[in-house]
C-alpha cells in the first residue's frame, strides 16, 4: 500500500497533491490494522490454549477426585471384612466356649435346639440317634462354623486384593501382614489335634498376640486416611 503511494507522488510530481498528513494517515490505518489482525490471532492461541489447560486440568481433578471417592467407599469395607474374620476366627478359638448338655434335653427341647442350629438335616438325625449328643454335636458344629469362618476370610482377601491400588502402600502392608497371621490360624484350626476345642486356648493366644497391635496400627492407619481428625 505505501509502495503504491510513494509511486503515484513519484509519477505525478507537483500535478499530483496528496497531503503528507494523508500519507501518514493511511501508514498509521495500515499498521493499526496489521497489529490488531496480529493481537486477535495471539487472543485466539492464547483462549485455545488456556481452555486446553482447563480441561487437563479438569480431567486430572476428576480422575483424583474419582480415586478419592473410591477409596473412602473401600476403607470402611474392608475394615468391616477385617473385623469380621477376626471375630469368626477368635470366637471358634476362643477357649470361654459353652454348650448346653443336649443329652439332658427333653426331645422337645432337642427339637427346638434342632430347629435353630447350623447342623445339616442329616446331622440333625445323626445326632437324634446318638447316645452322646454333646459329643457329637460339639465335633460336628466345630467344622461347620471353621467353615463359615474360612469362607469370610476369603471373602476379606479377595476384596483386599481386588481393591489394593485404591490403598496406600504402608496401609496395603499391614493389612497382608494381618493376612499372613490370619492365614497361620485358618492352618492351625483346621488341624486342631484331637481335642478340638481344648486346643484353641494356644490357637486363640496366638493370634490375639499376631493381630491385636496390628490391628491397632490398621485402624488408626485408615482414620488418618479417612481424615476423621478434620471431621
Amino acid at each position: 500500500m505505501l509502495e503504491f503511494i510513494v509511486q503515484v507522488l513519484l509519477a505525478g510530481g507537483s500535478a499530483t497533491v496528496i497531503s503528507l498528513s494523508l500519507l501518514k494517515w493511511l501508514g498509521d490505518k495500515w499498521i493499526t490494522h496489521q497489529l490488531s489482525q496480529k493481537l486477535e490471532s495471539f487472543k485466539r492461541q492464547q483462549s485455545e490454549l488456556l481452555e486446553q489447560y482447563r480441561y487437563q486440568i479438569n480431567a486430572r481433578f476428576n480422575r483424583i477426585t474419582k480415586i478419592h471417592e473410591k477409596e473412602f467407599e473401600v476403607l470402611p469395607e474392608i475394615w468391616y471384612r477385617l473385623q469380621d474374620t477376626y471375630r469368626h476366627f477368635q470366637a471358634l478359638s476362643s477357649p470361654e466356649q459353652s454348650f448346653s448338655d443336649l443329652d439332658r434335653f427333653s426331645s422337645e427341647q432337642l427339637e427346638a435346639f434342632l430347629e435353630k442350629c447350623l447342623l445339616n438335616d442329616f446331622q440333625k438325625e445323626q445326632l437324634r440317634c446318638s447316645t452322646h449328643k454333646i459329643n457329637y454335636y460339639k465335633d460336628t458344629i466345630y467344622w461347620i462354623r471353621l467353615s463359615i469362618a474360612c469362607q469370610v476370610f476369603e471373602e476379606f482377601r479377595k476384596y483386599l486384593h481386588y481393591n489394593k491400588i485404591f490403598l496406600s502402600q504402608d496401609l496395603f502392608e499391614l493389612l497382608t501382614k494381618i493376612e499372613s497371621a490370619l492365614i497361620e490360624t485358618q492352618v492351625d484350626l483346621e488341624t486342631p489335634g484331637p481335642k478340638l476345642w481344648k486346643e484353641g486356648r494356644v490357637i486363640n493366644k496366638k493370634l490375639n498376640e499376631a493381630v491385636g497391635e496390628l490391628l491397632k496400627q490398621v485402624e488408626n492407619a485408615v482414620q488418618k486416611r479417612l481424615h476423621f481428625n478434620q471431621a
